[in-house]
């Protein structure tokens, strides 16, 4: 392998680390979340992967019908659909929601709505056109009882990453640090990933040559 070789490998390496990490998480809900047994049931748990978690906000008022979990998708994306899964208890089952979405955390009331859906089934996938979004809010606008509603899953549909300003390391003043040491291997870039990552690769070349690496 020339030393062009190498360097290529590592410049996109470096450009996965430096652009392309976005997790999911759950940032807001309304009231307090239900705690049993040591177990916080809050947004976060809609993301949990784990059917026996779920998000159990107390809220007294019956028919609120303005439940709603905020996420951030950690970076800007092409979002198409939206997954809710309700706890199937035939009490807190999700019966219509809204999807509400923005590039920046301006509050759900502010929000982008796109309009509502219904599924009484307590599984329900919404999709529409894609819309370029980073903050995506759950609207809850009713559920088969009037009862807070019980959420095991959301899960989101996206269509790459947008991200608006990639970082590029600069190989005109010299490889720097991405020659030697410090160069990843594959396995290492990919499972120090965190769930729900984007993963994006661009090259960006300025000269084609080759340089081999001196001998004695």
């Amino acid at each position: 392998m020339n030393l062009r070789d190498i360097v290529v490998v590592s410049l996109g390496f470096h450009c996965i680390l430096a652009q392309s990490i976005c997790q999911w998480a759950a940032i807001e809900t309304p009231g307090t979340p239900w705690e049993n047994e040591g177990i916080t049931y809050d947004g976060a748990k809609t993301l949990d992967g784990d059917p026996g978690t779920y998000w159990n906000t107390i809220i007294a008022e019956r028919y609120f019908n303005q439940w709603y979990i905020l996420y951030d998708l950690g970076c800007q994306h092409l979002l198409s659909s939206v997954r809710v899964i309700s706890r199937n208890d035939e009490i807190h089952v999700v019966s219509k929601f809204e999807v509400r979405y923005s590039l920046t955390n301006v509050g759900v009331d502010s929000m982008s709505v796109i309009r509502s859906h219904s599924d009484p089934d307590g599984d329900a996938t919404y999709s529409f056109l894609p819309v370029e979004a980073r903050f995506v809010a759950v609207y809850i606008t009713e559920t088969i009882t009037g009862y807070q509603p019980y959420v095991e899953t959301v899960d989101f549909t996206i269509a790459g990453s947008m991200l608006l300003e990639p970082t590029w390391q600069n190989l005109e003043d010299g490889f720097h640090g991405l020659f030697g040491g410090d160069t990843l291997s594959t396995q290492a870039v990919f499972e120090a990933l965190p769930p729900h990552s984007v993963i994006k690769l661009r090259f960006r070349f300025w000269t084609i040559d080759t340089w081999d690496a001196p001998t004695d």
